[in-house]
């Protein structure tokens, strides 16, 4: 399997990661529980303000708080009885499990299956150690994993999206911050 590092996520960025707010269901009121490390991946339903509806979304789960990992959107996979739901509760143990065994540190792309997924690795340029996510034929592994990172790293106004639909990017950018703070030449 060939596998290309994408950078170290630290569990702690994880933690204080600002994502975006987001809102409860009836139907998860109930207190949630934690995991023995204080940190749980929850899979639950979150309002996404793009779609205007609420998508099955990966939490972290800590401190009494959520914190918004992945809105689960895309049908590709429901012809296999895989729907966003489906897919979200697969994938959320997926994090617990690599997050109790320490891998969630390295996040990485490569083949599972003979299909692009996104995996951890336990140290810089390992081999996959734990699945997170297969992705579809058509997806970029190593953006998906890059995006997770940033999202993992708080660098993301938000939790990412796994949906259809075409390739096209937008990217934020505050025009004035850079006018303040890039280095004069």
């Amino acid at each position: 399997m060939n596998i290309k590092l994408l950078g170290t996520v630290s569990i702690a960025s994880l933690l204080v990661a600002s994502c975006s707010k987001p809102t409860t269901s009836s139907q998860y009121t109930a207190q949630e529980t934690k995991s023995d490390t204080g940190t749980e991946f929850i899979c639950r339903e979150g309002y996404d303000q793009t779609a205007d509806k609420r998508l099955p979304t990966t939490y972290a789960f800590t401190g009494g708080q959520k914190r918004a990992i992945i809105r689960w959107s895309t049908e590709y996979f429901s012809g296999s009885d895989w729907d966003p739901k489906s897919r979200c509760d697969e994938v959320s143990p997926r994090f617990q499990t690599a997050y109790e065994n320490g891998t969630l540190n390295f996040i990485t792309n490569g083949t599972w299956n003979n299909q692009p997924a996104v995996c951890t690795a336990l140290q810089d340029g390992g081999p996959c150690a734990d699945l997170l996510i297969t992705m579809r034929p058509s997806d970029d592994s190593r953006q998906f994993a890059t995006e997770l990172g940033e999202v993992l790293k708080g660098r993301s106004t938000g939790p990412m999206r796994h949906s259809s639909g075409n390739s096209q990017v937008y990217i934020q950018v505050d025009i004035e911050e850079f006018i303040r703070n890039a280095p004069v030449e």
